[in-house]
């Protein structure tokens, strides 16, 4: 674990979400004006191959105003992002992507207030599909 405080320093961030990450990141603009401490180094694996990166501590509000603290993060590039959302913080609530005339809607609830199951919810009808028939 790490022996870090939260900083106390706080400001908005872009974030994109990511199922798979494993774990939450930031960038160097978030340590450099939040003004973070870093607590060590770590080995990051990810789509461009490893490499070593820097540790710190941070707490996270999402905008419907659940926080996280502590967050172990390391710090990566994240083009026009700064803050990664992984499943360290995903898998802790209930997650939804879902698409209805063309409009995309993302929600998070943490805790998780029911279980969402859209195969139970929905369940599919059967399909026949009639054999082929070979007229040769």
């Amino acid at each position: 674990m790490f022996d870090s405080q939260i900083p106390t320093r706080s400001a908005e961030f872009v974030a994109i979400w990511d199922t798979g990450a494993t774990a939450s990141v930031i960038t160097q603009k978030v340590i450099d004006e939040l003004g973070l401490a870093t607590f060590g180094i770590a080995t990051v694996n990810g789509v461009h191959g490893s490499n070593e990166t820097t540790r710190h501590v941070v707490g996270i509000t999402l905008p419907n105003g659940v926080s996280f603290a502590p967050v172990e993060v390391t710090c990566g590039v994240l083009g026009d992002f700064d803050v990664l959302i992984g499943m360290d913080i995903i898998a802790t609530g209930s997650f939804a992507v879902t698409n209805l005339n063309g409009k995309t809607t993302m929600t998070f609830s943490h805790p998780s207030l029911k279980t969402i199951d859209f195969v139970a919810q929905y369940p599919a009808k059967k399909v026949v599909i009639p054999p082929q028939i070979n007229n040769s």
